[in-house]
């Protein structure tokens, strides 16, 4: 969908497919408020569109539960939709930051309390007037694309402590046998370990994703394909040509759409 964010035409999309896992873990959801007017998805299915009298913003989530400890889907959707709800009934104020860091740490107080045992990483975007940021806990990741630049955030795992030491090569970490291991997530009360990124202004796209979609394809490779494909659902299936047989979720922020 487009929406005119702070003067700025954008378009929004995501999707999420199952792998060849036995379910779908992960769980997506926007919401954008633009010309006085909130519209709201959750997993491709519209939740509200109604009058909002509130500064024109936009919010993205991608959460991706752990298979490994109790129920990952149920994690992952707590989170998504206690976020949500957030951005509907409160928002950011001034200290966007904070607020947001806030709604991430009651979030992961009561996961612990209403799914004990279970666990989701998070990656979120959010765009108001004073700019853009992204927010995450664990190995889902935010991709910042800017002409032939890409940028992503920082996974809080022992692989990539190996990478930014020098030790391996981003490629490496594709293989190396504690790829799926994180230090942290959401449901293990260390939301105060959420690192937040400016993102500046100075990108054409934004790609916020579960780990099923990287990985499966040289770093150079999946850079070009985030520059090329058209749409969420395109970069899906491409992936899933390139081998991956993992969940993916995709959610796809454009400025005024770009012919690839």
């Amino acid at each position: 969908m487009r929406f005119t964010i702070c003067g700025q035409e954008m378009d929004v999309e995501g999707c999420t497919t199952k792998g060849r896992r036995a379910e779908n873990q992960d769980c997506f959801s926007w919401a954008a408020v633009s010309g006085g007017r909130m519209d709201m998805c959750l997993n491709g299915e519209s939740l509200v569109t109604a009058d909002a009298d509130r500064p024109d913003m936009l919010f993205a989530v991608v959460c991706d539960g752990l298979g490994g400890l109790a129920d990952g889907k149920a994690a992952s959707r707590t989170v998504t939709e206690d976020l949500m709800r957030w951005f509907a009934t409160k928002g950011p104020d001034d200290d966007v930051r904070g607020s947001l860091g806030k709604a991430i740490a009651e979030s992961d107080a009561w996961l612990g309390i209403r799914h004990p045992g279970s666990g989701t990483t998070l990656s979120a975007v959010l765009g108001t007037e004073g700019g853009w940021i992204s927010a995450h806990i664990g190995d889902s990741r935010c991709y910042r694309v800017s002409g032939e630049e890409t940028w992503r955030t920082r996974d809080q795992s022992p692989v990539e402590d190996l990478f930014r030491s020098g030790a391996i090569s981003e490629d490496e970490m594709n293989t190396h046998w504690q790829r799926n291991v994180m230090d942290c997530c959401m449901g293990m009360g260390k939301a105060s370990r959420t690192v937040f990124d400016d993102l500046g202004e100075d990108w054409e796209r934004l790609v916020v994703c579960s780990d099923g979609a990287f990985g499966y394809m040289p770093v150079e490779e999946f850079h070009g394909m985030m520059r090329k494909v058209p749409s969420a659902m395109d970069m899906v299936d491409a992936i899933y040509s390139r081998g991956s047989t993992d969940n993916i979720t995709v959610v796809i922020i454009d400025r005024a759409r770009r012919a690839y």
